[in-house]
């Protein structure tokens, strides 16, 4: 570009043009209106001597004599020559600050007029653009909408640009997303810092006050239906979309600002009136929660119609936990809890409204199992050390805000009780997480919920292609593992062995793994043991292998929930009878009695031990603080009906459309009975049961209802419900916690032993209240392993606590106490060990050493 080369100044955001005026003063007006005369201007050198342009015959504007960052020039309109400059400003405006200078057309203009010219950021520039190309739709789609209706309501069909519209807020979006929390600490904060620009020269061009008037113009029409009937079909699918879009594109130009944010304080009421409009209220929650969380006026402005009308929307969305944060967002400002605020949503949101508020998220973790079954007994002959191992297919981390859950290990059947959604880890406990199970992380021993850490080479969490080995030793009893053929230095010993053993995998979502049992159950990847044998070969025969959740109360099929009773239970040995024919054995007299009496013993041995097993016979019976005959045994494909009225206070059953009677000829098996909180529909199945519950939320799958009940004048317990009822399953799992120091009511303490008496700890209760009063029964264990011997024992350098209940004192054998060694060895073998013949030496050393702890024992204090 050359001195004196003519030129136009077009704003770029708007895409106007500065020009002058009839009175030569300087406007920016529309394209179709500025003229070249009226628009043209020019760079010079200096004010003295004006040089005019010559013509060019070379295509574009000439040599370049003007540069970026070092020419510096001054202004003048061509027409009339006048200098671009500003106008002065009183001493009284002076006198109050920095403000804006006016520009001028001047015959002279000042000194310090000249300018210089610099190319613009590429970043600015892309947003000039952008503010240029997407105002100008938005203004064209909101002439549209004024055409469609109103007093310029267009006589011809009005088209809308719907799918420019659409793209052009999808981009806007995009352009605006924050950084992401991965970037370093200094590359977010240019980004931030870039956002905010990018947000601040958005909101001075006016975007945000379009985007509300398109809101407003949309907001005239309240369904698609509605939009339909003035813009046709095809851009009523597109209204929705276009209004949620919008919402969300604002809470993008104010999130993180507060000076955007602080433009809603006064219209908080509008923002608030607009939540009852379904179709776009995530994105009016995202605004509303952009605006409490920058601007914490605003919560000095919340009030009760406002808190309330957030609230309405649980009911209307369910779980949506935009609502919550926008609740949470009112309760505290820069860590000072907001009062007002906190007692008003207590009064709207608790009192008569049944909701489960998500407190946190944890992992739903499921353990499977094969059918195989391992046990040991005094006298057995079965295998007792078994293999398996399992292999990692797929492993997703942190699918939820916790680790991925993957363990894999031995548990037994007496104990382990990993309950789906709840238990001590609310549906998150799987192998180690109680004293019946043992497992390993590929990091972790876990037993108990205690984590050991144990060394292995290459130590990591489980991931894909890892192989891990089980191995199960009930002789000793010993629990090893191997990660990827090597050995882990750790492992469980001198556990109880009561139960069944089986192999068990525990696991959350994103986990994929195999069980590898041996043979055609999958092939080892690696050698066991010697003397260890695949769990393969420990399954019963005529039994086909599967797996199979542990812990499993429903079974959902084509749309049909089944509950499910507790699985059979095992025990060490099964017995067939095999009776003998005694028909041809004729006895003595004198034997016949002694036949019918040994057969009656028999008889009662058996019943006995059916009973321990649990086995139980009767009829059909009602079941209140007892049990009475009512009506008979229920079979497979029965249905009982269940009927309470709670005006007569009674409650009646029926079995297959038929009511049934009690023995004294009445139709109501409970009558009198007390509402208190009221009753909920409730089912207990015993020992390998399957039934279904039907609440009645579908009438028409109530199979006797219009035979007997719809009658009557009962109703289905769920005839009012559209949602699907949540069904509970309620267990008796104990819960103890630590005795503190401090305790209200308990108090425990240590007593000293004596030459007579052991140590003990002494635990004292201390109860409220009358003789005649209610007491309560409290239940508390000794958190400590007890092992208990054979035999009666008496150890070296003791005193038995009871003469009577044991041996003479003058036959007590003198047991010298083991070494250190000895006793290392016997906790790594778990075997008692006894040795009568030692050297005097070490004897009368030990022996020493045991009276000097005796003596310190005795001289330490209460504690």
């Amino acid at each position: 570009m050359k001195w004196g080369q003519s030129f136009r100044i077009r704003h770029i955001t708007t895409g106007r043009y500065l020009c002058m005026d009839e009175e030569k003063v300087l406007v920016v007006v529309d394209p179709e209106k500025a003229n070249t005369k009226l628009s043209a201007f020019c760079f010079r050198a200096s004010k003295d001597k004006v040089e005019v342009a010559q013509k060019r015959d070379v295509e574009g504007m000439g040599i370049p004599e003007i540069k970026y960052g070092e020419s510096m020039g001054f202004v003048q309109h061509v027409s009339t020559g006048l200098w671009l400059t500003y106008a002065a400003l009183d001493a009284k405006a002076a006198r109050l600050g920095m403000m804006k200078r006016k520009v001028i057309l001047h015959q002279e203009g000042h000194m310090d007029d000249a300018l210089t010219v610099s190319r613009s950021q590429t970043e600015e520039s892309q947003a000039a653009r952008m503010i240029f190309s997407t105002m100008g739709l938005f203004r064209q789609f909101n002439k549209g909408l004024d055409a469609l209706g109103g007093k310029n309501k267009s006589p011809g069909a009005v088209s809308l640009p719907l799918e420019g519209v659409v793209l052009s807020l999808q981009d806007l979006i995009f352009y605006f997303c924050p950084p992401e929390e991965e970037l370093e600490h200094e590359e977010k904060q240019t980004k931030l810092r870039s956002l905010r620009n990018r947000q601040n020269l958005f909101q001075e061009e006016g975007m945000i006050t379009i985007v509300l008037e398109c809101i407003d113009r949309l907001n005239v029409y309240n369904t698609a239906a509605h939009f339909s009937e003035f813009a046709g079909e095809e851009a009523a699918e597109s209204w929705k979309e276009i209004v949620n879009l919008l919402y969300e594109l604002l809470a993008s130009l104010i999130r993180g600002n507060r000076s955007n944010c602080a433009l809603f304080c006064d219209n908080l009421d509008w923002l608030v009136s607009k939540l009852d409009r379904l179709e776009a209220s995530s994105g009016i929650l995202e605004v509303l929660y952009c605006v409490l969380i920058e601007s914490p006026e605003v919560l000095n402005i919340i009030q009760e119609n406002h808190i309330k009308s957030i609230i309405s929307l649980l009911d209307k969305h369910g779980r949506n936990h935009k609502v919550l944060d926008v609740l949470r967002s009112l309760c505290v400002c820069n860590g000072v809890a907001v009062r007002s605020n906190q007692n008003l949503i207590t009064e709207n949101l608790l009192p008569g409204r049944d909701l489960l508020l998500q407190t946190n998220i944890v992992n739903y973790v499921t353990s499977v199992r094969p059918n195989i079954f391992l046990g040991t007994c005094e006298g057995s002959t079965q295998f007792k050390k078994w293999y398996f191992e399992m292999m990692v297919d797929y492993v997703e981390q942190f699918v939820t805000a916790q680790a991925s859950h993957l363990r894999v290990g031995w548990a037994m059947t007496e104990g382990y009780s990993p309950y789906p959604g709840g238990g001590e880890a609310w549906g998150g406990n799987g192998v180690g997480d109680d004293l019946y199970s043992y497992g390993y992380d590929g990091l972790d021993l876990w037993s108990g919920t205690v984590a050991r850490q144990v060394a292995a080479p290459n130590a990591h969490c489980l991931s894909a292609d890892d192989v891990v080995s089980c191995c199960l030793d009930l002789s000793v009893p010993s629990i090893s593992f191997r990660i990827n053929g090597h050995p882990v230095q750790g492992m469980f010993e001198n556990f109880n062995v009561d139960g069944l053993f089986f192999p068990v995998i525990s696991f959350s979502a994103g986990v994929k793994a195999r069980f590898l049992l041996g043979g055609r159950h999958g092939d080892f990847k690696f050698m066991p043991p010697p003397g260890y044998a695949p769990c393969y070969e420990a399954l019963l025969p005529r039994d086909r292998m599967r797996i199979e959740p542990i812990k499993e109360y429903k079974h959902d099929f084509q749309g049909v929930r089944n509950l499910l009773g507790p699985t059979q239970s095992l025990t060490h040995t099964s017995f067939t009878p095999c009776p003998v024919d005694t028909v041809q054995i004729v006895l003595p007299p004198h034997l016949e009695r002694i036949r019918e009496k040994l057969a009656e013993n028999i008889h009662e041995l058996w019943a006995v031990t059916r009973i321990e097993q649990g086995w139980t016979y009767g009829s059909a019976q009602r079941w209140h603080v007892g049990n009475d005959p009512f009506g008979r045994q229920w079979l497979s494909g029965d249905v009982v009906g269940c009927m309470i009225d709670l005006t007569d206070n009674n409650i009646m059953f029926t079995l297959n459309g038929e009511m049934l009677i009690s023995d004294s000829g009445s139709d109501m098996a409970f009558k009198d009975i007390e509402i208190g909180e009221g009753f909920i529909p409730v089912c207990a199945l015993g020992l390998g049961q399957v039934g279904r519950i039907n609440l009645g939320q579908n009438v028409s799958s109530l199979r006797y209802f219009a035979i007997c009940g719809l009658q009557e004048g009962f109703e289905p317990f769920a005839i009012n419900m559209k949602r699907d009822i949540t069904m509970w399953f309620s267990k008796s799992l104990p819960q103890f916690v630590p005795v503190l120091h401090d305790h209200n009511h308990i108090e425990i303490s240590r007593v000293d032993g004596t030459v007579d008496s052991a140590p003990c700890l002494k635990l004292t209760h201390r109860t409220f209240g009358s003789q005649n009063a209610n007491t309560d029964m409290m239940f508390l264990r000794l958190s400590m392993p007890v092992q208990f011997h054979e035999t009666f024992k008496i150890t070296a350098g003791t005193t038995p606590l009871t003469r009577a209940l044991t041996i003479p004192e003058e036959e007590v054998i003198v047991v010298e106490p083991d070494s250190e060694f000895e006793v290392l060895k016997r906790s790594a073998g778990r075997k008692e060990q006894e040795d009568d013949k030692k050297e005097p030496s070490v004897a009368k050393e030990l022996s020493m050493e045991n009276e000097k702890d005796s003596v310190s024992e005795k001289g330490k204090k209460k504690g």
